[in-house]
């Protein structure tokens, strides 16, 4: 289980800001759907970040 934990955690975290639990948590407490996906600012670019 905590193998399975570790190998889906990296690439959910790449996509999203924020754990499924975590989100509804934050949700509640704010009282409003907090934005979930990662925003990338417009000038990156996957390939200016390889070297």
């Amino acid at each position: 289980m905590y193998t399975a934990h570790i190998l889906w955690s990296g690439p959910w975290l790449a996509r999203f800001r924020y754990g499924p639990v975590e989100w509804l948590w934050r949700s509640l407490t704010y009282g409003k759907a907090q934005p979930m996906r990662v925003v990338q600012p417009a000038s990156a670019s996957p390939l200016t970040s390889i070297r």
